[in-house]
């Protein structure tokens, strides 16, 4: 069995900043460099022949590369904060490739998880044996409150494989996907 997502991984400038951000939290556990990512649809743990036919309905899809960036910070959690993030903004491509996103995967076999689709990236985790202190969260916030990134065309979306650790996630990218043109011609690549 295998626990897995589809996600975007940032343009390297972004993930550096977006590094930087999780680390100017003085509680929780920051994310990683090459552990940042963009879910646009988690799947659970599944068995790998599923998986499989996940991804032969990802490979099918013919999606516009969208347009991402930044824009703010929040959090996750009510009762107990789970985690931090960077808010981003995408155009149209995005929303629609989450959906085709989360069609495919159905077509493949899996039903994914049906929360509103909030684009973000994790910047830093918390859990009982670091939570998430309130005093310096709110710091954060109205630090990062402005935080902003160069709106990017995103290059790729990927199947990730996610092993879970004591020392955290683990994720390694099992197939990549590339997307189709992008119609205006304004759009300049990362």
């Amino acid at each position: 069995m295998i626990r897995a997502f589809v996600a975007i991984r940032p343009p390297a400038p972004a993930c550096d900043l977006l590094e930087d951000m999780g680390h100017d939290l003085d509680c929780g556990t920051p994310v990683r460099h090459e552990n940042l990512h963009l879910t646009l649809a988690f799947l659970g743990v599944q068995d790998r022949h599923v998986l499989e036919d996940v991804a032969t309905e990802l490979d099918a899809l013919r999606v516009e590369a969208p347009m991402i960036a930044c824009r703010g910070a929040g959090s996750f959690g009510r009762r107990r904060i789970r985690s931090a993030h960077a808010l981003l903004e995408g155009d149209g491509a995005l929303t629609a490739l989450a959906a085709a996103v989360r069609r495919a995967a159905e077509r493949g076999g899996v039903a994914p998880e049906r929360r509103r689709f909030a684009p973000h990236v994790t910047v830093a985790r918390f859990s009982a044996d670091a939570p998430a202190a309130p005093d310096d969260l709110a710091r954060w916030g109205a630090l990062h409150a402005d935080f902003r990134t160069m709106p990017a065309v995103a290059r790729c979306f990927s199947l990730y494989r996610s092993d879970l650790t004591r020392a955290g996630p683990v994720y390694a990218e099992a197939m990549r996907y590339e997307f189709q043109p992008r119609r205006d011609a304004a759009a300049a690549p990362d």
